[in-house]
C-alpha cells in the first residue's frame, strides 16, 4: 500500500528489508526507502610498502612512487613527501622523487597520496646516503730558508667517493697565506725569529672534514768569514784593509760591522 503527501516531495514506501548503506544505492533506514536521499561513500587510496634505498652522498636519485598507490574508486591522486634530504623533491602530480642527495646520513621519509576528496594514505621508507671523508697521505715537515720565496703544496688528500676536495690551512705566520692548500709568501726576520710553526690542514669533500698537521720551519745559516789575516803598519802609514771576506750559504746580502781598536798613547810606548 502507498500514499502521497502534498507537504513533501519525498516518497516513501514501507518494506520489510534490512538496513543497508552502500555507495550510490538508495538509503534504507528503519525499513523505509527514502528515494530523496542518496548517500555516496568514499574510500582512501590504498598502498603497498616500498623498500629502502642506499646511495652515495651527492649522487643523482629518481624513483616513481605513484606505482605503490592506487585509488579503489578511480579518483585522481596527488602526492607529497616529508623528511626528504637536501636536494630531493617530489612532483605532486606524478609522485616521482628526484634530484641530487646533497647530504649524508640516514633519512626517514613519509610519502603520501591524497584523493580528490582529501583522504590520505601514507607509507614510510628510508634513504641511506653514505659518505667517506677525505683521506690524507703523510704530510712531511718542511724547512724553508729565511727571506726566500716560499711555495708549499699541501693538497695531499683524496676522496674515495670522487667528490671534489677543498682545503684550508691554519697556523701560518702573517707573512704566509694559503689558497686552497697552496701556501705561498716569504719569511721576514720576525717569521724567522718565531719559527717553527705547527700548521693544520683541513680537507673537506663538502660533507665531512679531515685534518692533518705538519711543522713549518724557517732556517738560516750565519755568514762564514773566510779568514782575515793580521795587518802590520808602519808609523804614520795609511790604512787600506778590505775585510769583506765573508760568504753567506743562504745567499743573503751581507753587511759588515768592524770593531777597530785605536791604540792609546800607553799602547804606543809598549
Amino acid at each position: 500500500q502507498s500514499r502521497s503527501s502534498a507537504a513533501s516531495d519525498v516518497y516513501k514506501r514501507q518494506v520489510n528489508a534490512p538496513s543497508t548503506d552502500q555507495r550510490g544505492s538508495i538509503r534504507i533506514d528503519r525499513s523505509v526507502i527514502d528515494i530523496g536521499a542518496v548517500e555516496y561513500g568514499n574510500l582512501p587510496p590504498s598502498s603497498s610498502s616500498f623498500g629502502d634505498d642506499t646511495l652515495t652522498a651527492g649522487d643523482g636519485y629518481s624513483r616513481d612512487f605513484s606505482i605503490y598507490f592506487s585509488e579503489p574508486e578511480g579518483d585522481g591522486m596527488t602526492f607529497n613527501a616529508v623528511g626528504l634530504p637536501n636536494g630531493l623533491s617530489i612532483d605532486v602530480n606524478s609522485g616521482v622523487i628526484s634530484g641530487n642527495v646533497n647530504a649524508f646520513g640516514l633519512f626517514g621519509i613519509t610519502v603520501g597520496a591524497i584523493d580528490e576528496f582529501g583522504l590520505p594514505t601514507t607509507e614510510f621508507f628510508q634513504i641511506a646516503a653514505l659518505n667517506q671523508a677525505p683521506s690524507f697521505v703523510p704530510l712531511d715537515d718542511e724547512i724553508f730558508v729565511a727571506g726566500a720565496p716560499i711555495s708549499w703544496n699541501v693538497q695531499v688528500a683524496s676522496d674515495a667517493d670522487g667528490h671534489n676536495v677543498s682545503y684550508q690551512v691554519s697556523g701560518l705566520p702573517p707573512s704566509l697565506s694559503s689558497t686552497n692548500g697552496l701556501i705561498t709568501g716569504s719569511s721576514d726576520a720576525t717569521t724567522y725569529a718565531n719559527s717553527p710553526y705547527t700548521i693544520t690542514v683541513n680537507a673537506t669533500d663538502g660533507y665531512e672534514v679531515s685534518s692533518i698537521s705538519a711543522t713549518l720551519k724557517i732556517s738560516n745559516n750565519p755568514p762564514e768569514i773566510n779568514g782575515v789575516g793580521d795587518l802590520t803598519l808602519g808609523a804614520g802609514e795609511a790604512i787600506n784593509w778590505n775585510l769583506a771576506q765573508a760568504t753567506d750559504f743562504d745567499g743573503h746580502t751581507i753587511s759588515y760591522l768592524s770593531l777597530i781598536h785605536i791604540p792609546s798613547p800607553r799602547d804606543r810606548t809598549r
